[in-house]
């Protein structure tokens, strides 16, 4: 056969959805996270998981690299200004691992298992608990436009299905809500090291960022995954948007932090106000935290991996769209610090 007959794959992008579900190998890190917001009865609730597996220096013998698990969970509810927190650090066993050849990434809280189709996550930590069902909805949103951003010497691979229909329970606190007609994000992230003689970016205690993962713009499709990332002596604030017809652009944000606050714990700084403009997406939007204490933070070790994350309420318009809804904002280090 002629090679001009084969068939035409299209733009060679830098990830595969469906196989780079499962792990990745010679990665760096390598994770896989589920967000969702949503409301019962009127009232804001949301939580967060993130799971993955890091290469990190051996505490015994430091010219060696050990595969470390972590995982991280976030329970949320307006009402009763409640952040409940959990963090899981371990070497791979039975309990703690991933699955080489699937996406099944388990802890003793639970797993998270499925394909590029449908997924089900069974999380149970202490009074609060997740059983829900995710279906992709074809919208894929590939983080830089092709699924690459790097940070100096790592590259940043990345992908999101942002609507994902979401069905089931949540529980918190003990108090067990259905979960119907509701959204969660999924996202893939895998980081490698490039070959390139530059030094390396993104490092705790050296960066700080903060990252904002919107769906729903218009209807139930379309999304932003926002960027403000400061590594030292230099910001980039960006975003990738995915609009409702599936084509995505890549363009810069202005952004402003108000209402600062300083951790007693940490030290650290963090907005209550976070003002956000896209001129070149005619998007707008301010969001206020929807919390009025300092409950948000959590402190993890090494220090500079500590931060802040909670429900923001955001209103503004995307293209001439209202916006007005609760939106997760992840802030990680020294967000509002001095340089």
């Amino acid at each position: 056969m002629r090679k001009n007959l084969l068939k035409n794959s299209g733009f060679p992008y830098s990830v595969d959805v469906a196989s780079w579900l499962k792990p990745i190998k010679n990665s760096c890190t390598d994770s896989w996270y589920v967000k969702a917001e949503f409301q019962v009865e009127g009232q804001q609730y949301g939580f967060t998981w993130h799971e993955g597996t890091t290469l990190m220096p051996d505490p015994q013998d430091p010219s060696k690299q050990v595969t470390i698990i972590s995982a991280e969970s976030l329970f949320m509810d307006v009402e009763k200004d409640l952040f409940i927190s959990n963090e899981i650090t371990a070497l791979p066993d039975e309990k703690n691992g991933v699955d080489p050849d699937c996406m099944r990434v388990y802890s003793k809280w639970g797993e998270l298992s499925g394909d590029e189709k449908k997924m089900r996550l069974d999380l149970v930590i202490d009074d609060n608990e997740v059983h829900v069902d995710l279906e992709f909805n074809n919208e894929v949103m590939l983080n830089g436009g092709i699924g690459l951003i790097e940070f100096g010497s790592e590259s940043s691979y990345e992908y999101a299905f942002p609507n994902m229909k979401m069905e089931g329970t949540v529980k918190i606190q003990g108090r067990e809500f259905k979960i119907e007609n509701a959204y969660a994000w999924f996202d893939r992230q895998v980081g490698l090291i490039n070959q390139k003689d530059e030094p390396r970016l993104l490092e705790a205690g050296r960066s700080c960022w903060m990252w904002i993962g919107m769906p729903r713009l218009n209807g139930d499709r379309g999304a932003i995954s926002l960027w403000d990332v400061y590594n030292p002596g230099r910001r980039n604030a960006f975003a990738t948007v995915i609009h409702e017809d599936g084509t995505e652009r890549n363009v810069n944000c202005d952004i402003t932090y108000d209402n600062i606050w300083t951790s007693e714990t940490t030290g650290f700084s963090y907005p209550r106000t976070v003002n956000v403009d896209m001129p070149e997406e005619d998007i707008h939007f301010t969001m206020t935290c929807m919390s009025g204490g300092t409950n948000q933070e959590f402190v993890r070790e090494p220090k500079g991996l500590s931060g802040c994350q909670c429900l923001y309420r955001t209103v503004g318009s995307y293209k001439g769209i209202p916006i007005d809804r609760a939106a997760n904002v992840e802030m990680i280090g020294d967000l509002c610090g001095e340089v």
